[in-house]
């Protein structure tokens, strides 16, 4: 397991249910990452792993749209999501209701979507960049 300074990490002192007993700790995010809407830490690594939970309605390819440099956040956080082709508007809708439940549940937060159409979104060969600046004209 390989981690770096700045990496935000979940520790657990409990024994494992497989009955280890040393610590065991995950791996959340970078500290040079988080942002902070309305008071709330979020960190792009965990909203992919909310969107890949939607798979395959999603493709797993988003960027988080923001106004300005992070970490502070004005409401709602912005999230392009690229949808598979076979999802129409009406889809879409109410899978949107789904996709904000998960998210208000285990992020606690609101986003606003912006639905993307396949290989609209950049794909990265080294460190994706879940983050992009809209720059304001």
């Amino acid at each position: 397991m390989r981690y770096a300074y700045g990496d935000m990490l979940q520790v657990f002192t409990a024994p494992c249910s497989c009955g280890r007993a040393g610590i065991r700790f995950k791996i959340i995010g970078r500290s040079d990452d988080m942002l902070i809407v309305k008071g709330v830490n979020v960190y792009p690594e965990a909203i992919k792993r909310e969107i890949l939970k939607f798979r395959p309605e999603v493709t797993g390819y988003f960027t988080v749209v923001l106004d300005k440099p992070g970490p502070l956040v004005k409401p709602p956080l912005r999230i392009k999501v690229e949808y598979n082709s076979y999802l129409g508007k009406k889809m879409i809708l109410s899978f949107e209701e789904r996709m904000l439940k998960k998210f208000k549940e285990n992020l606690r937060i609101s986003p606003r979507f912006i639905w993307t159409p396949p290989n609209s979104i950049r794909r990265e060969t080294k460190k994706a960049k879940f983050i992009e600046i809209e720059e304001k004209e």
